[in-house]
Order: structure tokens, then sequence, then C-alpha cells
């Protein structure tokens, strides 16, 4: 697992990479109005697949229930990380039959459920970009860390030191930067909002 383990994020993330970025060549080069379009995909696939243009759709709703049922799986495991520091003790606790952090995943499905029934798709997105770029700023900020410190006996280090998570963090910064005020405005009032109850949770329960 030390070896196979980072080898397998590096080759998923390389992959979803190469795959992503041969899709908006594509996309680009096919369809010149692809930014000013509310269904670009399927409209690009229109000029350069015709009568096959459904596949596109198939693979998007594939992909779509991939990506949620990956967050299905890894949300709650956020929960039971907070738990452990910020919020309530009681997300760490696990169902005694089936082992699963049962208080996290049960507030993560419904905290899910609202927001789907209460933002429209746009504020959606918005939450769900800033939620994405957060977290990769904090990985890349940890990779550099947890490099530098290193445990007794471990030898590994970030190629190139600083450099790639410092990229990371620029190119992160800068896609951000694209956003709107009124995106930025609402993402700034969400994390501010969760980091209040962060700290209320937490001085309530410590």
């Amino acid at each position: 697992a030390r070896r196979n383990a980072p080898l397998a994020v590096i080759l998923s993330l390389l992959s979803a990479t190469v795959i992503y970025a041969l899709i908006q060549f594509v996309a680009v080069g096919t369809y010149p109005g692809l930014a000013g379009s509310t269904k670009p995909l399927a409209q690009a696939a229109q000029v350069f697949l015709g009568p096959l243009a459904g596949i596109v759709a198939i693979g998007a709703a594939i992909s779509t229930i991939g990506f949620s049922t990956g967050a299905a799986f890894g949300g709650p495991r956020y929960l039971l990380a907070l738990g452990t520091s910020f919020f309530p003790a009681k997300l760490t606790k696990f169902h005694p039959r089936f082992g699963t952090p049962y208080i996290a995943v049960s507030l993560h499905a419904a905290t899910t459920l609202v927001l789907a029934l209460v933002l429209d798709f746009k504020k959606l997105v918005d939450l769900s970009n800033v939620t994405v770029a957060l977290q990769y700023i904090v990985t890349c900020a940890a990779a550099w860390k947890l490099s530098r410190a290193g445990s007794p006996g471990d030898s590994w280090r970030l190629p190139l030191g600083p450099t790639l998570p410092l990229l990371g963090i620029a190119a992160t910064l800068y896609l951000s930067s694209h956003a709107s005020f009124k995106e930025i405005l609402f993402s700034a009032a969400i994390l501010a909002v969760g980091y209040l109850a962060a700290l209320a949770t937490r001085r309530a329960t410590r």
C-alpha cells in the first residue's frame, strides 16, 4: 500500500486530466458558441456525432451517478473527521451491527437533501466549486507540510520541494478568481456559517 496507493492516486488523477482535456479540446474545436451554451457537451456532440449524440448524454449520466456515489461514500468521512476536533463527538459513533458511522451518514444525507430542495442548480454549483477549491488548497498545503515534517525513518520527500504544492495552490486561486462577485460573496457566506457552526459546537462540546 505504501507504494501502490500513491501510484493509484497519481495515475487516476492523470487519467481524469487527460480525458477532461480531450473532451474540452474536441468540444471547443467543434462548437464555437460553447461558452454561451446552456448544454455545451450535448450541443457540441450534435455537431461532431450527429445522431449518435445521445452517447454523450449517457456518458454524462454515468459520470454523474459515479460522482454522486463517491460523494455519498466520502462525504460522511469529512463529518467523521470533524467529530474528532470541531463538531460533536457523536459524529464518530459507529453502528454496532454494520460498523458504519451512521450518525455522520444520516446528517450528510439530510444536509444534502435540504440543500438540493432549497438552492437552485447554480447555487449548488457555486457551493461545490468553492468546496473543491478549498479542498485542493488545503491538500496541497498539507502535502508540503507532511513532506517537510516526515517521520522517523521516513525518507519520502516531495519532488522539487514546495514547487508542486505552490503551483497547485496558485492554479486553484487563479481559477477561483474567475468567479463573479456574487458567487464569491455567496461562497464566503456559506463558509462563514460553517465556521461559526463549528466554533459554536466545539465550545459547547469540549
